[in-house]
């Protein structure tokens, strides 16, 4: 991967005027071949690396339509069919019974059948970092039952598995996509697009002309990794690429400039993302309850999405999106309070700390700023510590930081994926704490009556304001753009693009 050449080269473009190696141009069309080429290619900048390689649970991000699940969250985050048509539960919740659509074709030309699902499945069983949130914990086995069912037996109930195994939890591939390791020895799908390449930053797709939908509207579509939030928004002004469509990909401080620019149309959406400032209750200063408890209630988090995030976000008085109206609590009052100032000795220095991937899509740092100014004038001493992944995931498990800012998305629309990542995201600077929630946690996962479920968690949402483990602080608002000779471009809450529903106006700007 070398992300970088692709900012190199657009600074390029736009410091001399000239056409690099991908072909693209200043936005206008010179050439009968050029006009044919450009209308066939839809390009697509994003501020993360889309890829993730054979060895991962789905080879590239389920973004660029090239595979498929069982199942996907509609815009309420309800279960809807996706290559199952439909499901059923039998045996109080022990047994899920999924039958699958006809003639679904992958890419290789070969039909997805029972047999294929059952051989996905049990690579997510039997390797568990390609199931990092533990959906197939409680899989005792997986069967074929007459044409196109297929059989999920579980040791307990499960009343929302059809959810949780939704979108990336049942990506499907064709028989003998995977090593004795789980890993891909190739990659296809059966999605509207085909993977061609990853090169420099680039991933190309081509259109995959069987698809069960109906014939894709792009012969071609590209998506570029801009990690730099300025260039990306560059190269859509410039033309170079068509639109900006992430979660990130175009941050608050940018909108101004967007809302004036000619022949670009600005959108939003609603998505399964929140923001939390975490808490190491494990050592000085937020050992202490007191200390945490005091950040909570003091911080104006009003404040601070209108003066940093501004339309980009809403202000969160719950730990979970409120797209996920039915579990939603509002136990963190937005309207800060007066509470003794914190206890400590002035010379502990608080650290807080930042991935370096999120910066170019999302206001960490300015965020980050914020609450170091008004830790200080609580008295306190803090300074900001910027990592790379590595160092950044290293110092999550071994739990060297005092606060860090972590988003989170409810990928499955239910709250046992966010207390499953909870145990996961630092176990040394929640492990005590979260010894306390554990147990009911449990019991809320396998409770089958819907209402018993609601309260419990409600009691773990409850606890966890009390205690001051983390602080939500605001729900995401994605922003997302495309030059004005694109139509149709949405985006959903789990920020996957509708390309099936996209095209390209006749004369394009």
């Amino acid at each position: 991967m070398k992300p970088l050449s692709i900012y190199f080269s657009l600074c390029f473009v736009f410091l001399v005027g000239t056409i690099f190696s991908f072909g693209c141009g200043d936005g206008h069309h010179s050439g009968s071949q050029r006009q044919k080429d450009e209308s066939s290619v839809l390009r697509i900048g994003v501020g993360r690396d889309l890829y993730d390689g054979p060895d991962s649970r789905s080879f590239v991000h389920g973004s660029l339509n090239a595979w498929e699940s069982l199942t996907y969250l509609d815009e309420k985050l309800q279960p809807r069919n996706w290559l199952a048509e439909s499901w059923r539960l039998e045996d109080g919740g022990r047994r899920w019974i999924f039958q699958l659509k006809k003639n679904i074709p992958f890419h290789d030309g070969t039909l997805l059948t029972k047999e294929v699902v059952i051989e996905n499945i049990l690579r997510y069983k039997n390797h568990p970092k390609y199931d990092p949130h533990g959906l197939y914990r409680d899989l005792l086995s997986v069967r074929g039952a007459g044409e196109r069912d297929v059989v999920f037996h579980l040791s307990t109930p499960c009343p929302n598995f059809p959810a949780s195994i939704n979108y990336f939890g049942s990506a499907i591939f064709p028989s003998g996509s995977f090593d004795s390791k789980g890993q891909f020895t190739k990659f296809t799908g059966t999605g509207p697009y085909r993977f061609v390449m990853n090169k420099d930053g680039v991933i190309r797709l081509k259109a995959h002309s069987a698809y069960w939908q109906g014939k894709p509207p792009f012969e071609n579509i590209e998506f570029w990794y801009i990690p730099d939030a300025s260039t990306r928004l560059n190269a859509l002004k410039a033309g170079q690429i068509d639109a900006i469509v992430d979660v990130g990909g175009i941050l608050p401080s940018q909108l101004p400039d967007l809302k004036h620019s000619k022949h670009i149309t600005l959108r939003s959406e609603t998505v399964a993302t929140t923001h939390y400032l975490l808490f190491n209750c494990q050592h000085p200063p937020f050992h202490s309850i007191h200390n945490r408890k005091w950040v909570s209630s003091t911080l104006d988090r009003n404040q601070l999405v209108q003066s940093i995030i501004g339309d980009a976000g809403v202000a969160s008085d719950s730990i979970f999106t409120p797209l996920a109206e039915e579990w939603q609590e509002r136990l963190f009052p937005l309207t800060p309070s007066f509470e003794k100032p914190p206890d400590l000795s002035p010379e502990v220095e608080i650290s807080i700390l930042l991935h370096s991937g999120t910066l170019q899509r999302w206001p960490y740092k300015d965020i980050a700023e914020a609450i170091h100014a008004h830790l200080l004038r609580g008295g306190l001493k803090a300074k900001i510590r910027i990592e790379e992944a590595g160092s950044f995931k290293e110092s999550l498990k071994k739990g060297n930081f005092d606060l860090v800012l972590h988003p989170f998305t409810l990928m499955t629309g239910d709250p046992d994926i966010f207390f499953t990542w909870l145990s996961h995201v630092s176990p040394v600077a929640f492990g005590n704490e979260l010894k306390n929630v554990s147990e009911l946690a449990s019991k809320a996962r396998y409770e089958i009556d819907k209402e018993q479920r609601k309260k419990m968690y409600r009691q773990l949402q409850k606890w966890i304001s009390e205690n001051g483990l983390l602080l939500p602080l605001y729900h995401d608002v994605a922003f997302y753009a495309h030059r004005d000779h694109i139509d149709g471009l949405k985006i959903d809450a789990f920020f996957r693009p509708n390309l099936m529903e996209v095209k390209k106006n006749k004369v394009a700007r």
